[in-house]
């Protein structure tokens, strides 16, 4: 809180439109702006308990029960310990005082150890969910069962975000779970408006709204789907890189290999067997919701074909368009967009004849081709 306005930090912009251009945006945020954070307020409180939540990973995540203590406006009980490599090294255990912090005005967190209880710390030897022996991985506390009810749980309530299926809430998918009606995530496509009216509080038109939200995303494109599917180390951005370099299909995502997957730009040796590892565990959960009649519709993604096919391209500079319409353009004739200057850039675009932005000085510097917007039009024109 600042003064008195009820915020939890700034944002700093460059008071500068051709800054904005130079500097350029990441798939995740803008370079020309940065967040800075007002400290949060902290108070002791004890742990009371602690409790294990498993996530559609199999991670298991520890929680405090703290004694209730007001913190930034609201009252805490809650306060995440964030993963089990951290409540074991700090050997956090009931009857601990903590120093807990209100992260931006939202997020509980622990942040220190005020006075230690007697005792040690203790951990579950069998996942809470399903009673399945639970492994040590590193700072991870995980259950591999793939039929665990939490990880099965989590992993539909993903889908369900990630496709966009609306008023399906965590409350109702508990209940269509424990009726026996959902079990995994095709059987949301083998609901029917009945279903739903065996759920509490829930009439005709409610029931009817939620079969309709689930039939509406019957359709979606291959980049919300391997998102809502829950592919490990894929983020909105990977998939986009993927289907760019002409994996514009399931089938073809599902032939990937570490090595071809490696042969894309920012995909490392690690996350490429972490990722064509998951897609192979995913096949069968693909293939079962194509047959309940989900369909991928195509997207306007580079394919990796047309006259710029294989060409690495960087902006800056003003153009006669937005930059947003030429890096449009350049994707769907094959070309691949970049957002700074490296000896592996095809060419830097720009009308500057002698400009002064760190792109143009490198791109000079490395013997990168220079080249105006009219140029870029006549190599898409032939």
């Amino acid at each position: 809180m600042a003064g008195d306005y009820l915020i939890d930090g700034l944002v700093f912009v460059y008071d500068n439109l051709k800054l904005h251009d130079e500097l350029g945006e990441t798939s995740h945020h803008p370079r020309y702006k940065i967040a800075f954070k007002f400290a949060g307020g902290t108070k002791i409180t004890s742990i009371t308990d602690i409790e294990w939540g498993v996530s559609r990973n199999g991670i298991l995540t520890p929680v405090a029960l703290v004694a209730p203590v007001e913190l930034s406006g609201a009252m805490i009980g809650r306060v995440t310990l964030h993963k089990f490599g951290l409540a074991k090294n700090f050997e956090l255990k009931p009857g601990d005082k903590i120093e807990i912090i209100r992260s931006g005005e939202v997020i509980p967190k622990f942040l220190s150890v005020a006075e230690r209880a007697p005792g040690k710390f203790t951990y579950p030897k069998k996942c809470p969910s399903c009673s399945s022996e639970l492994k040590i991985e590193d700072i991870w506390l995980f259950c591999d069962n793939d039929r665990c009810p939490s990880k099965m749980k989590e992993e539909i309530l993903n889908y369900i975000h990630k496709a966009g299926i609306e008023d399906v809430s965590d409350k109702r998918l508990e209940e269509l779970i424990n009726k026996g009606l959902v079990e995994t995530i095709p059987d949301l496509y083998r609901l029917d408006i009945e279903d739903f009216l065996i759920l509490e509080k829930v009439k005709e038109k409610l029931a009817t709204k939620m079969y309709e939200n689930i039939l509406k995303t019957k359709e979606q494109t291959l980049t919300q789907f391997i998102s809502a599917i829950g592919v490990e180390g894929v983020s909105t951005a990977k998939a986009e890189k993927i289907i760019a370099q002409g994996y514009n299909s399931i089938d073809k995502i599902l032939e990937l290999t570490p090595e071809k997957m490696m042969a894309i730009e920012g995909f490392a040796e690690k996350s490429s067997t972490e990722i064509v590892g998951s897609l192979q565990r995913k096949e069968p959960l693909i293939r079962e919701l194509l047959s309940v009649g989900v369909k991928l519709k195509t997207e306007d993604i580079n394919t990796g074909e047309g006259p710029l096919a294989g060409m690495k391209f960087c902006i800056t500079g003003e153009l006669s368009s937005p930059r947003a319409e030429f890096e449009k353009l350049i994707k769907k004739n094959g070309g691949v967009m970049v957002s700074s200057v490296s000896k592996n850039t095809s060419y830097l675009i720009t009308n500057e004849t002698d400009g002064s932005s760190s792109k143009f000085v490198k791109a000079k510097s490395l013997g990168i081709p220079v080249i105006t917007e009219n140029k870029l039009l006549k190599m898409i024109e032939g």
